[in-house]
């Protein structure tokens, strides 16, 4: 049996598990993909954060830990959630015109890596180190470029995830880049494309449906590039939606509204200003214009 799924794996050598352990990680990745593949498919579980300031960035850290980036009248403020309790750390302060971060971790039990991005430039603090992402940004950037007269990217905004990929059982040989047209008034059609590291092999795709006249606001792509979430905004309506789309390696690709429309929601889907996504364990963050922060699992 072979499960081409993104695992929720724990910080440790994945040799050292033991058979037991990953039945139990494959019967979590499956009935979590039965769900998430669902229609309509519904949330087990939806939970409210309290916090009172607007996130404009944020990316979870494991199963454990958020980190947030909020910004006051003075400055950027770097924070850590802990999901088990609610309980925000803030980490530094900074003053500066546009900032945004990326984080990894490196052992519940150590803490995490940040590095800090503002207007071009990077800074280390005492919990900063050098990006763990850019030499790979570097290499992506080469790599599309190889491939732009294959696929053709004019007139389309791609996205790539900004995670590692360290759940997966095996070494992911492909970059995911998730493609939506530019303009409301351009073809409705929407694409996943998996371009392989190794630029002898050949690329492929699979296309989805994209209604006429939205755009898209805010988006996530898991690291694996099999899920991801996003905010769709419908034009003539003026109606948001939030949406979640399902792409598997044989090519075929779902999406379908990320909630279902008999579910009552303790927030307005307008409202919306940050995603963050963890698409090993089906958890959806969700900060709002208002400041409230909610979790959604899957």
């Amino acid at each position: 049996m072979t499960v081409d799924l993104p695992l929720d794996l724990p910080l440790k050598d994945i040799k050292t598990l033991t058979s037991s352990e990953i039945q139990a990680i494959v019967i979590k990745a499956l009935r979590l993909e039965r769900n998430w593949c669902g229609c309509p498919g519904r949330p087990r579980q939806l939970l409210q954060i309290q916090r009172d300031v607007v996130i404009h960035q944020m990316q979870h850290l494991g199963s454990q830990w958020l980190v947030t980036l909020t910004r006051s009248q003075l400055a950027f403020q770097l924070s850590v959630i802990s999901l088990k309790d609610g309980l925000c750390y803030r980490i530094a302060d900074y003053s500066a015109v546009s900032m945004s971060f990326s984080a990894v971790l490196r052992s519940e039990l150590v803490g995490t890596i940040v590095t800090i991005e503002y207007d071009g430039m990077q800074t280390d603090s005492a919990k900063a180190s050098s990006s763990p992402f850019q030499s790979d940004k570097e290499s992506y950037t080469d790599l599309i470029a190889h491939y732009e007269a294959v696929v053709p990217l004019n007139g389309f905004e791609f996205y790539i995830s900004a995670e590692p990929v360290t759940n997966s059982l095996e070494p992911d040989d492909t970059l995911s880049i998730l493609v939506f047209p530019q303009f409301i008034h351009q073809k409705g059609i929407g694409c996943i494309l998996r371009l392989p590291l190794s630029k002898q092999m050949q690329p492929s795709s699979s296309t989805f449906k994209i209604p006429p006249r939205t755009t898209v606001d805010v988006i996530c792509l898991g690291g694996m590039g099999r899920r991801a979430v996003w905010l769709r905004r419908h034009w003539e309506t003026d109606n948001f939606e939030l949406m979640r789309g399902n792409f598997s390696r044989d090519g075929s690709s779902k999406v379908r509204s990320l909630f279902p429309r008999d579910m009552a929601l303790p927030f307005e889907i307008q409202n919306c200003f940050s995603l963050a996504f963890d698409e090993a364990t089906g958890r959806v963050y969700v900060g709002l214009h208002t400041g409230g922060l909610y979790v959604v699992n899957f």
